[in-house]
């Protein structure tokens, strides 16, 4: 993904954005959906 934690963190936090293709890149690491990623869901 060439993210490193603290950009991961910084995304988290909202302080940084990403791109969709990275977004999806890290729903399908962690194994969820991108709306729960987007706080748009609760469940994976």
């Amino acid at each position: 993904m060439n993210l490193t934690a603290k950009s991961v963190c910084t995304i988290e936090n909202g302080t940084s954005t990403t791109t969709i293709e990275k977004l999806i890149l890290l729903a399908q690491f962690f194994e969820v959906s991108t709306d729960c990623l987007l706080g748009l869901k609760d469940e994976p």
